[in-house]
């Protein structure tokens, strides 16, 4: 799953990514080595993936979509995953800035 949104507050938005899979037959085994990932805008279509610390995500389970929730000013994001809870990061403006 990806989602763009705004979350250093620059007007360029941000990309943010979920997965995983394990709906593989036995011989190909589970795709689940992916914790989410944040990849912050600098502009002219260039991007810096941001380390797990950094970003502060990660995710276990299989991601199946990601929305961004505003109130007011303040940016949350919701990973909704396959039969388990959905996860809920608020966005803290030290890493992203």
């Amino acid at each position: 799953a990806l989602s763009c949104v705004d979350l250093t507050g620059d007007g360029k938005p941000e990309i943010v990514a979920g997965g995983n899979l394990f709906d593989f037959t036995p011989q190909f085994g589970r795709l689940d080595a992916n914790y989410g990932s944040v990849m912050v805008n600098k502009g002219n279509r260039k991007f810096d993936l941001l380390s797990t610390k950094e970003s502060g995500v990660q995710l276990t389970g299989q991601v199946r979509d990601i929305k961004a929730i505003s109130n007011g000013n303040k940016k949350s994001i919701l990973f909704l995953r396959n039969n388990e809870s959905p996860v809920l990061y608020r966005n803290s403006p030290s890493p992203l800035k």
